[in-house]
């Protein structure tokens, strides 16, 4: 009966869909890794001039549905860039869910995310951009970097002489 259960007589088959949920789990489930996502690794060489934002490619795109409405999402880019003499370059990570528009998940503008202050080089390194977002959902969720020219007058270039950058996402459990 429903008071006294045989040993072993139930097991995941006998439960209900949704029968277990965070309320039901051990206590210090929280801030676990669920899932882990990344983009492949991309080569070819990006460039922009523009002082709009823009999408670096969509070979960055990671898309992540989170388990939980209170799940975090911790984001990085790994990338190698090359930012021209007296020139900024700004990055910010964007977010769109269930197939709606993008918008910056940043909690600052992103503006200065690197400078090259040398009159005389081309800045060239490798540096990870990273954010810690709450999409408060768990509808499809696509996270993409994007890169823009902040200030100056040169280029700024991900993957410049074929080095390769890439995306990660991790769900984390809230």
């Amino acid at each position: 009966d429903a008071g006294t259960l045989a040993t072993n007589s139930v097991d995941s088959a006998e439960l209900i869909d949704g029968a277990i949920d965070a309320a039901h789990l051990a206590s210090g489930v929280g801030g676990k890794i669920l899932q882990v996502v990344s983009s492949t690794v991309r080569s070819t060489q990006d460039t922009t001039t523009s002082g709009t934002p823009a999408e670096i490619h969509s070979d960055y795109r990671v898309t992540i549905t989170p388990t939980a409405d209170d799940s975090k999402i911790l984001l990085m880019f790994f990338g190698n860039y090359n930012i021209g003499i007296l020139s900024r370059m700004g990055m910010g990570i964007y977010r769109s869910v269930d197939g709606g528009g993008y918008s910056m998940v940043n909690t600052d503008n992103g503006d200065e995310t690197h400078r090259n202050r040398d009159g005389s080089v081309v800045w060239q390194s490798s540096w990870t951009v990273m954010h810690y977002d709450s999409p408060s959902t768990t509808d499809v969720c696509i996270y993409t970097p994007y890169y823009w020219r902040s200030g100056g007058s040169g280029d700024c270039k991900i993957n410049d002489n074929g080095m390769g950058s890439f995306m990660l996402g991790m769900e984390v459990a809230g």
